[in-house]
């Protein structure tokens, strides 16, 4: 058999161990559904993971903008897949501009109110004060350190480069 051809057999059998595993996944979590990012990177998403979520990933929106909010998001991970609550993403912080290594975060007020609003775990929730608060400038306590976001808390999927709605003040 061709390469080319033994090749487009091996990314059709991906596809189809992939619809396979949605097929599984639907059952356990009839809300799943799939978003992407800017950078089309997909995420499956499901509410019912809200309050289940137990771990998260932590990172600034873009590597390269000074002002990029740091994002939290909430996951499960089952059949060796990542599940993220729905939405998938909270902006907790802003990148902290005043450290040489910008590592530092000034965390936003209501970021806790945003996290519960949406029935995200406690544990998760723990989890991200304990960043903030490890990523605090170092002028400054944690708990002084809070102030209002410039974006909505609940950072929108960015899908195709279209930018998250601002909040209203």
């Amino acid at each position: 058999m061709d390469d080319s051809i033994k090749k487009k057999m091996g990314e059709l059998e991906e596809k189809k161990a992939e619809a396979e595993k949605i097929l599984v996944l639907q059952k356990e979590f009839p809300d799943l559904r799939i978003t992407y990012d800017r950078w089309r990177n997909a995420r499956y998403v499901s509410k019912s993971v809200n309050a289940r979520a137990t771990e998260i990933t932590l990172g600034f929106n873009c590597g390269c903008c000074p002002d990029s909010p740091l994002e939290a998001r909430p996951y499960i991970e089952t059949m060796g897949t990542k599940i993220f609550a729905d939405p998938d993403s909270y902006c907790v912080g802003d990148r902290y501009d005043g450290d040489d290594d910008y590592r530092s975060v000034i965390a936003y007020t209501g970021w806790k109110d945003a996290l519960n609003k949406h029935n995200i775990s406690q544990q998760v929730m723990d989890k991200v004060e304990n960043h903030l608060q490890h990523r605090a400038p170092k002028d400054y306590p944690y708990e002084y350190t809070e102030r209002k976001p410039k974006r909505e808390l609940e950072c929108r999927p960015l899908v195709r480069a279209r930018v998250a709605s601002r909040i209203k003040t």
